[in-house]
């Protein structure tokens, strides 16, 4: 069911109307179900409902506290647009995430009069929210007329198709962020983890400990363990989750007491070593800057070798997009630094290369093997690959985060000869490779995001779609996760008076497994196609939205030539839907009745009432949060 507080900008609502808080429950299409149960005036239908809810200054209620900017992640340095007024066209990529340089983003008064801001539960300012869909009154006829029957009849909805809404409709929906018990940093917890405010906000989870990279890294760990995932690939991904999501551009580094992890930001990688040549040609070490963006002069960054003793200066150190960075022992046409004393003394037999940024953090530790003249050792994918060798074949080795191949010749300022994306599983080729480095360092605006994270296999991100083939999918880590954590977002979502107190509700999902098709198409990207797929499905009830994505294959777009494409649907939606319902709508009858003594068992009824009721049972204790008596 979708709840009656918020529309889609999709449906070309106002701005005033609108969120794009990276799909959040604002925008689920309420005049897109409108159409499909009537003709004409959707759009306008669901303007008025909402307006009727906002109150006579039709802007969401608030409150001091309500519009406090330490909210989690803050409305004013999220890269979100939460006002919804950013004009679209930004994503040049494809990727679900907009592009650098966007404009209209983070705006001044993005934290004041949100849509989202609308608490139905504990309304501020003069906002009314709607009780039942038919209100029946204690006083009155059976001719009453609640506030949104009032909007449907004014705006030409005829009584059929009313009757046929109220039963896609509802004012109250909810589900929680509790999950099954899980091991989290030594304890046992039943609350998914906030991978935004773990990796943002080093307080988020203690008022007494701050957790260093370590302890975040850790705790990354213990949640993708209990979803399945294996040594390794859960450490690797742990790294990579956190420079995902961070903005500090220094590169996580994790060691779980055995191997260090590195994480993936927008930095340069060491991409090919020649340190042995039997043709006069130059020894060189190439950096390769792989993203889309230049990596701008921040100062000067530094190489070390023979043990880190050796310091090569890499002075104002400026990659372009997509280009290389050379220091040779002689100047050349593609040599950019000419630094022989450093050079010349890489070992023939390999040894251990350190990049630092101007910082002094590490961002790289490679050993490069041995060298074999004339050829040159340089990498394919350059991001740290434990899960998989020089070859692309799977072969765990931790403690060698980066794979070095000896099978090419000299390819200095150039794409190395063994540079293949197809050796991975994403659907890459060598004209469509780039997207597939993203490092935002903004919050995860959906669970679905996390299919972006490099997964420690060449070219290859973790699948939260399917099951099937190699590397494996783990779904089940959907479960232990949320980006949209209640208990830091400064709103009361459980209504009793107490702002980010333990809460878990997380108001206006749709549960997929009750959900007609027509509130299914509700959600943005999903057609009658997919909706009747997941309506229909012999696999419900779904136990979690893993397990609906691994059952339903028309949620995954398999026209797409990546996998990015695939699961672009699944990503619009992941914040949307739950397969639990939490708030239900009870009918309660109550007689007054005596024996019949002269024709047992029959009874005698004295007196009757009947109640309508909504029931939440996503808070503690279970509350009612509406009734009334319903009157014939």
């Amino acid at each position: 069911m979708v709840q009656t507080t918020g529309a889609g900008h999709k449906a070309g609502i106002a701005s005033a109307h609108t969120s794009n808080e990276g799909w959040s429950t604002f925008e689920i299409n309420l005049s897109n179900i409108i159409e499909l149960a009537s003709t004409g005036n959707g759009s306008a239908t669901a303007i008025d409902i909402i307006d009727a809810r906002f109150g006579t200054d039709t802007a969401s209620g608030t409150s001091g506290t309500n519009d406090d900017l330490g909210i989690v992640p803050d409305p004013l340095t999220d890269n979100i647009d939460n006002d919804g007024d950013w004009v679209t066209g930004n994503d040049t990529n494809g990727n679900g995430i907009p592009d650098s340089g966007e404009t209209d983003v983070d705006e001044a008064d993005e934290a004041t009069d949100e849509p989202n801001e609308f608490n139905s539960i504990f309304p501020y300012g003069d906002d009314v929210p709607l009780g039942l869909l038919s209100e029946a009154e204690i006083m009155g006829t059976s001719s009453y007329e609640s506030r949104l029957e009032e909007i449907f009849t004014t705006r030409g909805v005829s009584q059929a198709d009313q009757e046929t809404l109220k039963g896609w409709l509802t004012t109250y929906s909810a589900d929680t962020i509790l999950c099954p018990p899980y091991t989290l940093d030594g304890g046992t917890s039943t609350t998914r983890l906030n991978i935004n405010a773990l990796a943002n906000n080093e307080g988020a989870y203690t008022n007494t400990t701050t957790y260093d990279s370590n302890k975040k890294a850790q705790m990354l760990v213990d949640v993708l363990t209990a979803g399945g995932v294996p040594d390794v690939e859960r450490q690797q991904l742990a790294v990579n989750i956190i420079d995902f999501a961070d903005s500090n551009g220094t590169v996580t580094a994790y060691n779980d007491g055995s191997n260090t992890y590195y994480g993936v930001e927008m930095t340069p990688y060491i991409n090919e070593v020649e340190a042995k040549t039997n043709d006069g040609d130059d020894e060189f070490i190439e950096l390769f800057n792989p993203y889309d963006t230049a990596i701008p002069n921040t100062g000067d960054w530094t190489i070390t070798l023979d043990g880190d003793t050796t310091t090569i200066i890499l002075s104002g150190l400026t990659v372009p997009a997509d280009d290389y960075y050379v220091i040779a022992d002689l100047a050349g046409a593609d040599v950019d630094q000419v630094d022989a004393a450093g050079i010349n003394n890489l070992d023939d037999g390999g040894e251990e290369l350190i990049l630092r940024d101007s910082s002094g953090n590490v961002v790289q530790v490679t050993s490069y093997g041995g060298a074999d003249a004339p050829k040159t050792c340089s990498l394919n994918d350059p991001r740290p690959t434990p899960l998989m060798d020089a070859d692309g074949t799977a072969n765990i080795d931790a403690s060698t985060p980066w794979r070095w191949d000896t099978d090419t010749n000299n390819t200095i300022g150039a794409e190395n000869q063994n540079f293949d994306p197809g050796k991975g599983s994403d659907g890459w080729d060598g004209g469509t490779w780039t997207p597939s480095f993203v490092t935002p360092d903004r919050y995860f605006t959906n669970k679905g995001n996390l299919g972006f994270i490099h997964n420690g296999r060449q070219w290859t991100s973790f699948r939260v779609g399917d099951t099937g083939g190699y590397p494996i999918a783990f779904p089940n880590v959907l479960q232990y996760i949320t980006v949209i954590d209640p208990s830091m977002d400064n709103i009361d979502n459980d209504g009793d008076g107490d702002i980010d107190g333990q809460e878990y509700r997380i108001p206006g999902l749709i549960n997929v497994n009750t959900a007609s098709v027509e509130v299914l198409q509700s959600l943005p990207n999903i057609d009658s196609t997919i909706a009747t797929a997941i309506q229909g499905s012999g696999s419900k009830p779904f136990t979690s939205i893993g397990n609906m994505v691994d059952n339903v294959a028309e949620i995954t777009d398999t026209s797409a030539t990546n996998k990015w494409g695939e699961e672009k649907i699944f990503r619009s939606i992941s914040n949307l839907i739950t397969t639990r319902s939490n708030v239900f709508t009870v009918y309660v009858t109550a007689q007054v009745t005596e024996e019949d003594v002269s024709d047992p068992p029959n009874t005698n009824v004295f007196a009757e009432k009947r109640i309508l009721a909504i029931v939440d049972r996503s808070v503690n204790p279970i509350r009612v949060r509406y009734f009334r008596w319903i009157v014939e």
